[in-house]
């Protein structure tokens, strides 16, 4: 999908432009590729699309003049002019109108207005990203954003069939189904199948009178009576009775179903969702998992690959665990520098996303501090990751190609979340980093914001 993604071509050696600009095309996430050189020479027009953006920065008139021969080369190649930022350090009238004449779409002086930079890459984001998606849609079956089709299986009740190797995030994927459906006001019910004693399952699933069993001393309402309206996971679905597979059929197929002891039969509204990490196809060939009610759990197998190949999606899973981390633990959201992130996305996964949530866990425990380092993480990863020099993934590169110390990254990441997070309020930003006035004020000076 890197031909969907917005791709941010940033010019200029100066590493304060280079790190703000970093910043602020990774808090667009994984779909915003980020592309970094020296000069105006280096970036070859051959290499941008129409949809692409350039941020330049013109130090004086003789960048300026670099940025002309840019553009001539563009025109000598019969491109699309792609979408142009210039940011200067010295902008007079009739300068900014012959740029503007050549094209540019915005010209920005520094110091920098950080709120309205951050706008308008937004905004230039969701426009990017408004055009992709109706280009994604031409594409076939395979290639379509995982995302996407569960935006399409929100619209229906389908029953699906979330497919793939242990730890790749099944669960999450269905909560994800969940949630961007009409059913998300209403439960989301988990029923791990391989964790309940068969003895159990009926009344676990379907429920029970009371006096229906010996210690039945009470009525007990089961997972799919419960959920209302809303969403039954059946986790390890493949691991299901085979006593309990045909009256799950019953239910599946006409949509109710009867507790144990009783006679009156309960509507079953929910939608069904089952997770596998086994082929249910081989199971019914062999007998061991009925081919019925294996059709009626698979109207749309949804199959979701391993971490793996799925590298952009490390950041995202990243940020996602250190705010669970956060909240389960009442504590400050712990902040994962740029070294611990480049490890993570060079790292094989052979765990899966699960793996990934507690190599978070495992970095926010051992941290002094609230950063996770490279030096943080479980020791498996760092010896992987010394194995196979130079074997970081796409989103680490930008960071690689900066050419700066990572400590000066990761220190205006800090610097602009927390801007961002207080709506650009400079007293409660450096009340939230624990610094005077003076010196985020020095700080920004120092990056030439303001």
């Amino acid at each position: 999908m890197s031909n969907c993604r917005c791709r941010f071509h940033v010019v200029g050696s100066e590493i304060s432009f280079q790190a703000v600009t970093a910043v602020e095309t990774e808090m667009l996430g994984e779909s915003a590729q980020t592309l970094f050189y020296p000069t105006w020479s280096a970036c070859e027009p051959q290499g941008i699309r129409g949809g692409d953006t350039i941020i330049g920065h013109i130090a004086d008139s003789s960048g300026a003049q670099l940025f002309r021969q840019f553009i001539e080369r563009v025109k000598a190649e019969k491109m699309a002019t792609p979408r142009i930022v210039i940011v200067a350090d010295h902008l007079d009238m009739p300068l900014e109108i012959d740029l503007l004449k050549l094209g540019v779409t915005e010209c920005l002086m520094r110091p920098l207005n950080l709120r309205r930079f951050s706008y308008l890459l937004q905004s230039i984001f969701v426009k990017s990203k408004s055009i992709s998606q109706a280009e994604a849609s031409q594409e076939a079956f395979h290639g379509r954003d995982l995302l996407s089709r569960i935006a399409k299986l929100s619209a229906v009740s389908s029953n699906v069939l979330i497919t793939g190797e242990t730890g790749v995030g099944k669960s999450h994927f269905a909560k994800e189904l969940h949630w961007a459906s009409s059913r998300a006001q209403n439960p989301f019910v988990a029923v791990n199948c391989a964790a309940i004693p068969e003895h159990l399952f009926e009344s676990e699933l379907f429920g029970h009178e009371r006096g229906s069993f010996t210690g039945a001393d009470r009525k007990h309402v089961g997972k799919l009576e419960f959920a209302g309206g809303g969403t039954v996971l059946l986790d390890d679905v493949d691991a299901l009775p085979s006593t309990i597979q045909p009256k799950l059929l019953h239910a599946v197929e006409n949509r109710e179903f009867y507790p144990v002891g009783s006679n009156q039969a309960v509507k079953f509204q929910a939608r069904l969702v089952s997770a596998t990490n086994r082929k249910l196809d081989e199971l019914a060939t062999h007998g061991q998992f009925r081919a019925d009610l294996m059709y009626r759990l698979n109207t749309y197998e949804l199959p979701i690959s391993p971490l793996r190949d799925r590298v952009p999606e490390v950041a995202k899973f990243v940020g996602l665990f250190v705010q669970q981390f956060a909240a389960e633990n009442n504590c400050p959201r712990p902040e994962v520098c740029s070294t611990a992130l480049e490890a993570l996305v060079a790292y094989s996964w052979p765990g899966n996303v699960r793996e990934l949530r507690n190599a978070i866990q495992f970095g926010a425990i051992d941290s002094d501090d609230g950063v996770i380092r490279k030096q943080n993480l479980p020791e498996r990863i760092r010896e992987f990751v010394a194995s196979h020099d130079g074997a970081i993934g796409s989103y680490a590169m930008a960071h690689w190609q900066l050419g700066g110390e990572g400590s000066l990254l990761d220190d205006v990441r800090r610097l602009i979340r927390a801007l961002v997070r207080h709506n650009f309020n400079r007293t409660d930003a450096a009340a939230d980093l624990g610094y005077s006035r003076t010196t985020l004020y020095a700080k920004l000076d120092k990056l030439k914001l303001n």
